[in-house]
């Protein structure tokens, strides 16, 4: 196959078919969502045009009760706000924005650029120690709004190449994810202060609460363009 690379020839499958699975999958996620919850979804918001595309979907092709949700890290600009705040007016869904305090964000941000040993070396290939860091306390903020509303989905606009393809599709069992995370919350403990569990323990709630939370990337299981 001339000017065909061996990657490509070697290929498991066709593209467009992979991604034709992976919102079949999603799908039947959010099927399996609906319910009598307050918010079926909690959606990570950024303001940005991916979790804004992402919201947009959620809430007009598939019909979800969400809630957006946004962590301002200290590097949220004016405009990201304004577009978030006018995107879930014209939706008209809830909007619920955590600023954590600046004190102990800053002084993860300082701990993680120094440190060498707080994140596995396989971890910081695609993002640094820093945006680890600060992801780990938005993601488990995430899960612990899903637990306090009993959602039963999360949702990302994380788009190809930010994580790996099957991402678009995880299921966490809420016990087995919390005994899990007790050495990482040991190591931000170490790095950050105690205050760290604040932030990154997902509390008695998560081990009491029974069944699974599923998180959802759908721009990975769509095909949608620039424009």
């Amino acid at each position: 196959m001339l000017g065909v690379c061996n990657y490509c020839r070697s290929a498991a499958a066709d593209p467009e078919v992979i991604v034709e699975n992976l919102r079949t999958k999603m799908e039947v996620a959010i099927e399996r969502a609906r319910g009598d919850h307050q918010y079926e979804c909690v959606v990570a918001f950024s303001g940005g045009k991916d979790s804004t595309y992402t919201l947009k979907m959620l809430v007009e092709k598939y019909r979800l009760r969400c809630v957006a949700v946004t962590i301002d890290n200290g590097f949220m600009s004016t405009q990201a706000r304004l577009n978030a705040d006018r995107v879930t007016a014209a939706l008209g869904v809830d909007y619920l924005v955590f600023k954590p305090a600046s004190r102990f964000m800053n002084n993860l941000y300082r701990e993680s650029a120094a440190s060498r040993t707080l994140h596995a070396p396989s971890s910081i290939k695609r993002a640094s120690s820093m945006c680890n860091s600060c992801i780990g306390l938005i993601n488990s903020y995430m899960i612990k709004t899903a637990i306090q509303h009993r959602a039963p989905l999360i949702a990302g606009g994380y788009i190809g190449g930010q994580v790996p393809k099957d991402a678009a599709l995880m299921e966490l069992d809420l016990r087995v994810l919390e005994t899990t995370r007790i050495s990482m919350i040991k190591r931000y403990v170490e790095h950050f202060g105690v205050a760290a569990r604040a932030y990154y323990d997902l509390g008695e709630a998560a081990i009491q609460r029974d069944g699974k939370i599923t998180i959802i990337n759908p721009m990975l299981a769509v095909r949608v363009t620039e424009a």
